[in-house]
């Protein structure tokens, strides 16, 4: 049986994957069709991850070294792929006690004819792994699907379909993007989204809740 989570590096980059992000990733929504499923499958050859630390980053943390072969810059990366998971796990322990990724919902986003299902994390256990490597906050999420390919641009809560006009946005989705809101506040987009769907769905106590929750945070000015 694998393992809830499971960090290892990949061809270029950081995975996070296992059992409980297939779970996550695995949830069905009427919007994520079976043809986008399989783009997605295709090219990652099945199985969802989350992207920790991506190949420009590596290429930051650990240079490849000047006037290297293809063949030498290739062994460099996956030996400093090794060198920093080393780097993560004897700070932050095995994966298996790590705090977990914390579904938002799904979200899309869109680039000319392309169009990208993904599911939003909140996953501040990563957020902090990052700072230690004097990375900064990525938008972790998981790619569940795309037609007719992947689009790679912000994937962060702003994107998600619970916020747009016309969608449905529970009162159980609404307070857990309010309850996490502070984490956000310097994302201008998503708290106006934000507020613009709970006046839409008239949560008006939850709208006083995440103003107080937000004032509460450094200089944001409601």
């Amino acid at each position: 049986m694998e393992s809830d989570l499971i960090f290892e590096p990949k061809a270029r980059y950081l995975s996070l994957h296992g059992s409980y992000i297939d779970r996550l990733a695995e949830q069905a929504h009427e919007l994520v069709t079976p043809e986008c499923i399989e783009n997605k499958e295709k090219r990652d050859k099945g199985g969802h991850h989350v992207t920790v630390i991506n190949h420009l980053e590596m290429a930051s943390l650990m240079p490849t070294p000047p006037d290297s072969t293809k063949k030498a810059a290739k062994k460099h990366l996956q030996t400093s792929l090794r060198h920093v998971n080393r780097l993560i796990i004897d700070k932050f322990g095995e994966p298996a006690t790590w705090e977990k990724p914390i579904d938002l919902g799904l979200g899309t986003t869109r680039e000319d004819e392309a169009v990208s299902y993904f599911r939003v994390l909140f996953w501040p256990f990563g957020q902090n792994m990052r700072g230690y490597l004097g990375l900064g906050q990525s938008n972790f999420h998981i790619t569940v699907g795309f037609k007719p390919r992947d689009v790679h641009l912000y994937k962060g809560p702003a994107t998600l379909i619970c916020l747009k006009e016309g969608q449905t946005c529970t009162t159980t989705q609404m307070d857990l993007l309010v309850k996490y809101a502070y984490f956000y506040h310097r994302d201008r987009e998503f708290i106006r989204k934000l507020y613009q769907t709970c006046w839409r769905h008239g949560y008006y106590p939850k709208t006083i809740r995440l103003t107080s929750i937000l004032m509460q945070c450094n200089n944001y000015q409601v």
